[in-house]
């Protein structure tokens, strides 16, 4: 084999271990990435008996599945009336005639309330831009100077800190979102009444907080659990505490629970 350059020789690869026979030509890089490439595509198409030809040990036969008979039916176990009346007890109370000596199982219950107790009669979207213009007309008649169309900003905001909330898991208010967009308008904390903020989100949420209505039967199946004895709490991820209690209020679920609790009391999200 003939001596070449090492400045211009290609680089060197498993390839270049092989003697070259005379005449031959050593492959290109070029060339041996495209015979790389076919050889790829084509172990690709192999099977697993053409690939443990090539590459490995055949593969080993599989054990043939273990023959048990035929299995007999079971005689149903006996428990004595002592172990009996210990299930009874602990975990089968609510049987006719089982003793009540523990407490129950289950002692509580959690409902979500969006589309779980309650349903919303019109769309969000909806709900959300009336609510939205008629926020951006309380606050222009208080003598702020508001851009036009100022109140798609509202939506957009509360959308925005809605996603925001679900990717971190801790609530953004709905009253921090509202102070964030009139500061990016030029109203800072300085300048902002907060009485005025405070009721300028009511006003929008107002649409959305009335056109809840309770699913059927709801206050039936409340009312039983109610005299059956469980404590009941409602829990919903909401960006505006004061708005979800007056919605419980509005509906009149406030009898039936000993906990109604919204995510914006906490500022963490229920998952």
């Amino acid at each position: 084999m003939s001596e070449t350059n090492d400045d211009a020789s290609p680089p060197s690869s498993a390839f270049d271990d092989f003697e070259l026979q005379p005449g031959q030509e050593p492959l290109t890089p070029e060339e041996k990435e495209r015979f790389l490439a076919r050889v790829r595509g084509e172990g690709r198409t192999l099977t697993s008996d053409e690939m443990y030809a090539l590459f490995g040990p055949p593969a080993e036969p599989a054990a043939a599945a273990p023959d048990y008979g035929a299995v007999e039916e079971m005689a149903a176990a006996t428990i004595d009336a002592d172990r009996l009346a210990r299930l009874e007890r602990d975990f089968f109370y609510d049987l006719e005639g089982a003793p009540h000596a523990g407490p129950p199982l289950v002692r509580g219950i959690i409902f979500d309330f969006g589309d779980t107790i309650a349903a919303l009669t019109r769309p969000l979207d909806e709900l959300m831009a009336e609510g939205a213009r008629a926020a951006d007309a309380y606050m222009r008649s208080t003598g702020m100077e508001l851009p036009e169309d100022f109140h798609t900003n509202i939506v957009e905001a509360r959308r925005f800190a809605e996603e925001k909330s679900a990717e971190e898991a801790e609530e953004h208010l709905a009253d921090d979102a509202m102070s964030f967009l009139l500061q990016f308008f030029g109203y800072p904390a300085s300048r902002l009444d907060p009485v005025v903020l405070q009721r300028a989100v009511d006003i929008f949420y107002a649409p959305e907080m009335t056109a809840w209505r309770l699913r059927s039967g709801v206050p039936d199946v409340l009312q039983s659990l109610r005299a059956a004895g469980y404590k009941l709490a409602l829990m919903t991820n909401y960006n505006c505490d004061r708005v979800f209690q007056r919605t419980v209020d509005y509906l009149r679920l406030r009898p039936y629970f000993d906990l109604c609790l919204s995510s914006a009391s906490v500022e963490y999200r229920k998952a």
